[in-house]
C-alpha cells in the first residue's frame, strides 16, 4: 500500500501483532508473522477506504509524509 513503518511484535500467548503507528488504530494479528502482516495490509486498506469515503486522504492523515 504505501511505504509505513510497520511494528510486529510477538504477544504472551504466542499470537503476532501487527500495527502501523502512522494510522491511530490500525491494528491487526495473527497466528504467525506472515499472518499479522497480511491482516494489517487488509485493516490498512479499510483505514484508507474508510478516509476516502469522509473526503480524507491518507496524506491529510500522516501531515504529507510517507504516501505516495
Amino acid at each position: 500500500m504505501h511505504d509505513l513503518p510497520l511494528v510486529l511484535e510477538q504477544d504472551e500467548d504466542g499470537m503476532w501483532v501487527a500495527c502501523c503507528p502512522g494510522l491511530p488504530g490500525c491494528i491487526s494479528q495473527g497466528a504467525s508473522e506472515a499472518a499479522a502482516r497480511a491482516n494489517l495490509a487488509e485493516a490498512m486498506a479499510a483505514f484508507g477506504e474508510c478516509l476516502a469515503k469522509h473526503g480524507e486522504s491518507l496524506a491529510d492523515c500522516l501531515g504529507g509524509e510517507g504516501a505516495q
